[in-house]
């Protein structure tokens, strides 16, 4: 909400400036737009993989559901407005402001949705994360399995390896403390790579991290964020995942929507 003056008097008059806004974009989001938005991340497609594509009937069938949209918030506008809903503990205060109205509206529809938004906010938000280096460590540990031909690679091998470069961007990643291996396990967590125990060591097996690597970062593909020390095998650059140069500011082309992440500004 926000006070303007309007009118030849010049009276303070309050109008509503809240709005939901989706935006689809290659890279990382500023810092301050990202902790307002709830962030749906997608999976690159493979070449095994298919989609069905939105055609001209479908998307005629969209208008009556907007219009059940509309008639439903009309009738049920009285009750989301007073809504004070429940809202999981696991949420900072930011998420919580997030998904207010998103669980309010849950709320009002009943059945299983209070349960399916609750769920949701917990899987989006409930647990923040530092993505911003983790395509480059995933790239990384693609290449140790590839330089080292070890199988598996424990963590702290990993870690030791990748802090081996002090320049690297992950070096200072750690509240400006180098890479350790419980960040490691943050960073590889949203692309549903786990560390499992073999022997005395914990780590990561190749057969759980090639679905990730064959998304994010195929053999003709190699990221060019990706900075290890010998002898670890550098990638050549790649301007895969530069932004187009029609993006606008930090990257992002509100024109077009990439296959990388979705996100939902609130």
């Amino acid at each position: 909400m926000s006070i303007r003056c309007q009118g030849e008097d010049n009276q303070p008059r309050c109008f509503s400036t809240w709005a939901a806004i989706a935006l689809a974009g290659i890279g990382k989001l500023p810092a301050t737009l990202a902790d307002r938005s709830i962030e749906i991340k997608l999976k690159r497609k493979t070449t095994s993989e298919s989609a069905e594509r939105l055609d001209r009937h479908a998307r005629g069938g969209l208008g009556e559901v907007a219009s059940r949209i509309a008639r439903w918030a009309l009738d049920n506008r009285a009750t989301v407005q007073g809504a004070e809903p429940v809202l999981p503990g696991a949420l900072d205060d930011r998420a919580s402001d997030n998904w207010r109205p998103l669980i309010a509206l849950a709320d009002a529809a009943g059945g299983k949705w209070p349960g399916r938004a609750t769920a949701a906010a917990l899987a989006l938000s409930g647990r923040r994360n530092d993505d911003g280096i983790a395509v480059a460590v995933l790239a990384a540990i693609k290449d140790l399995f590839t330089a080292q031909r070890t199988h598996p690679l424990g963590s702290k091998r990993i870690v030791a390896a990748l802090t081996a470069d002090p320049t690297a961007s992950w070096s200072e990643s750690n509240r400006g403390k180098p890479l350790t291996e419980a960040q490691l396990a943050r960073l590889l967590r949203p692309f549903e790579i786990y560390p499992t125990s073999f022997g005395s060591a914990r780590g990561y097996r190749l057969s759980e991290c090639q679905d990730a690597f064959k998304r994010y970062v195929p053999a003709d593909e190699p990221d060019e964020t990706v900075k290890v020390s010998k002898p670890i095998v550098k990638p050549a650059p790649s301007k895969s995942r530069k932004a187009s140069k029609t993006a606008g500011h930090d990257g992002l082309d509100i024109h077009q929507v990439p296959w990388t992440v979705g996100r939902l500004t609130l």
